[in-house]
């Protein structure tokens, strides 16, 4: 009996020291979710409960009032803002990251069953706590999600490694990522086709590629504009 659950041990052990060893490259870690941000998606869950109705399930992505009540959190999305005026100065060379505004918002899926179904936002305090700040956009949550499933399986990444890129004053959004060779490197996906830009929809760009489209449409925007 004592050899069966040494046995049965092993076999629980042998999984986990294959993912440890096919696991990422430590010199490009996998981004992990601050504890903080965890904490405060999981308070909007309880939240989002109170909030679905008869009259709004369908608008905040749900197929029932019910369906909320099981809900759970998926992988997040760290959620990186390049505002107008670092865009407008952007030169071929510079380092992509110095246009990013970072760490004050990430986008946690709601799942049911598996399934995303919408999404709870948080965004960060002066202190470094969180607070949840936007409830529902199932349409978008969908769309980068499904944007991330084949990307992360097609380039056999982990999910984690994929952000949304937002450019509000073109109101633009990428699913972004890091280069797994080159910690330095980024690469941005446009996810839904956009007549202004010469891009494919889910193909990963090079940034500075993308981002040579978009510099000269900042620089006609108006400087009143939002972003």
């Amino acid at each position: 009996m004592r050899a069966f659950f040494v046995a049965f041990a092993l076999a629980l052990l042998a999984p986990l020291a294959h993912a440890q060893q096919a696991g990422p490259n430590p010199n490009n870690p996998v981004p992990q979710a601050d504890p903080a941000a965890v904490r405060a998606a999981q308070e909007g869950l309880r939240t989002f409960a109170k909030l679905v109705t008869d009259a709004n399930f369908q608008r905040l992505g749900f197929a029932s009032v019910d369906e909320v009540r099981t809900a759970t959190l998926g992988t997040p999305f760290d959620d990186v803002l390049i505002p107008l005026d670092r865009l407008r100065a952007y030169v071929p060379g510079q380092p992509v990251k110095d246009l990013f505004v970072k760490g004050r918002r990430v986008v946690f899926p709601v799942l049911v069953s598996g399934q995303p179904r919408s999404a709870i936002t948080v965004a960060a305090r002066p202190d470094g706590s969180y607070r949840p700040v936007s409830f529902g956009a199932p349409s978008f949550l969908q769309t980068f999600d499904k944007a991330r499933v084949a990307a992360s399986s097609s380039e056999n990444l982990p999910p984690a490694r994929f952000f949304i890129v937002r450019v509000p004053a073109l109101n633009l959004h990428f699913l972004g990522r890091t280069e797994p060779s080159d910690a330095t490197g980024l690469v941005f996906t446009l996810v839904q086709a956009d007549p202004r830009l010469d891009l494919p929809v889910g193909r990963p760009i090079p940034a500075s590629a993308v981002l040579s489209q978009l510099v000269p449409r900042a620089q006609a925007v108006r400087d009143d504009a939002p972003g």
